[in-house]
């Protein structure tokens, strides 16, 4: 009886923090998109609701495999492969075309061992995350890049994009530009996920599908470990987004959690290193998620908005788009 209660109290000892991509929305952005949507868009009437709820969703099916006992890294890469297969969020489906009209998209994953697994310029990997994935398990700390790491995808029976321009190509996302008149430039960037499990185990991951018009070739952050994804059993997980050359030059992600490690005042939270860390770099750089190693939860961003989810030890769901977590 005592191992069962044992049991049932680390049963809801989970976390899991997501974020969709620092945004250049803003609240007259989202009315414009309302008052101009038309009939044959009507989700882009509630565009805050809709992805909002979509976070939410994801949050509810990670709930349920946490509380059942799946494991960090799989949740991490289930809600990733989510955020991948939906077109309002700019990785999987929802990447941005390169100034010579391709997609090319980035990912990492790493656990709280701190080994990782990382993908970058792939073009026809379905789900880029779960190619990170793949690495980690089966060749120890690894990245693949371009044709080699799609055809090594390929030979793994990973699910692969066939027309990339057709699979790539978004309807909705284009309609937003117009109203916004954006020039296809993307309002949302790298998505991101960090879980915490009810053995203790941390893992955290990120995608992207890069920023309009890059030049072809161009790596951001999101595949770099210690720039866009680091993550520590005794210390946290963190992932970022938005100025991918920000990041990399400051080594965001790694400086936060080594910098959060050698705190002197126990009181200090991960989230004050967070926002210092963000704050030292230019105005609107991107927003930062994490959660330490006691699965408390925390999101920053210093752009117009960043919609993100959290489940905190267990307790209630909640969702935001443009106020911040720093308690």
């Amino acid at each position: 009886m005592d191992y069962y209660n044992n049991f049932n109290a680390k049963k809801n000892d989970y976390s899991i923090i997501i974020h969709g991509g620092a945004s250049g929305y803003t609240k007259e952005d989202i009315e414009k998109l309302r008052l101009e949507a038309g009939d044959e868009f009507p989700q882009l009437r509630n565009l805050d609701c809709l992805l909002t709820q979509y976070i939410y969703e994801f949050l509810e099916k990670a709930d349920e495999m946490l509380k059942n006992g799946v494991s960090a890294e799989e949740v991490c890469v289930a809600v990733i492969m989510m955020l991948e297969d939906n077109e309002l969020f700019n990785a999987g489906k929802g990447g941005m075309k390169t100034a010579g009209g391709k997609y090319q998209m980035d990912a990492s994953i790493m656990d709280g061992n701190r080994c990782y697994g990382a993908a970058t310029l792939v073009e026809r990997t379905k789900n880029p995350i779960k190619l990170c994935q793949f690495l980690k398990n089966n060749f120890g700390c690894k990245m693949l890049g371009g044709k080699d790491a799609d055809d090594w995808a390929e030979k793994q029976n990973l699910r692969m994009v066939n027309n990339p321009t057709d699979y790539y190509h978004s309807a909705v996302k284009s309609k937003i530009n117009e109203i916004l008149k954006k020039k296809d430039k993307p309002k949302y960037g790298t998505v991101g996920c960090i879980v915490r499990d009810i053995n203790g185990n941390i893992c955290a991951g990120t995608s992207t599908g890069g920023i309009y018009n890059k030049l072809d070739g161009r790596i951001g952050d999101s595949p770099i470990i210690g720039a866009g994804t680091f993550c520590s059993n005794e210390l946290g997980g963190i992932s970022c987004t938005g100025t991918g050359e920000m990041f990399i030059r400051n080594c965001v992600a790694f400086d936060t959690l080594n910098s959060f490690g050698r705190r002197e005042n126990d009181n200090e939270n991960l989230g004050q290193y967070m926002k210092f860390n963000l704050d030292r770099l230019p105005t609107q750089s991107g927003g930062i998620i994490g959660i330490d190693d006691k699965g408390k939860c925390y999101s920053y961003f210093t752009s117009k908005s960043m919609v993100y989810g959290f489940v905190e030890n267990g307790g209630m769901k909640n969702v935001g788009l443009w106020d911040i977590k720093l308690d």
